[in-house]
């Protein structure tokens, strides 16, 4: 379920900011790499997409991997304090919060979870390194154009039959 909830997330926000080019290409490049319980390199069908709230003084950042028969579904949905920049952000951080899944395939529920926030687990370091161009966006700005990296470890999530432990790696 958290999957699909961080899935809804992730689409939200790449919706916002059109983040398809000519024939669906992302303008923004991603690339998800996988080891452990699940390997593979993976583009991201859901490029790198970012934005700031002034009224909620919050910022968002989602970016994923639509999953098939035989690739797996990744998401990964996160919210902190603050206006958007770059620099180093952790799950451990004050007032992180979202969470990243990667789950074995669309036909499984066998799923991988690192978590901030209410329901804590795994672990996530991402590293902003060029914000992009803004774009005003209702009472804010969105980075349709961020890069950096994210790496994540992801412990098996109860009850979805998923065993081991998940290291995903990712540029965008």
């Amino acid at each position: 379920m958290r999957s699909k909830i961080i899935w809804v997330a992730v689409s939200a926000l790449a919706a916002c900011g059109g983040s398809a080019g000519p024939g669906g290409t992302p303008q923004n490049r991603c690339t998800v790499i996988l080891s452990g319980a699940l390997s593979g390199s993976f583009n991201c069908s859901t490029a790198a997409f970012g934005s700031w709230s002034s009224s909620a003084n919050q910022s968002t950042l989602g970016f994923g991997v639509n999953g098939t028969a035989s690739t797996p579904a990744v998401g990964v949905g996160l919210f902190f304090a603050g206006p958007m920049h770059t620099g180093t952000y952790k799950s451990t951080d004050a007032g992180a919060n979202g969470a990243v899944s990667a789950t074995s395939n669309s036909s499984s529920s066998q799923t991988w979870t690192a978590a901030a926030g209410s329901s804590s687990q795994g672990s996530y370091t991402m590293i902003l390194t060029d914000l992009g161009s803004s774009v005003a966006l209702g009472s804010g700005l969105a980075y349709p154009g961020v890069h950096g990296t994210f790496d994540a470890t992801l412990p098996a999530a109860a009850s979805t039959g998923a065993l081991g432990t998940v290291t995903l790696h990712a540029v965008f």
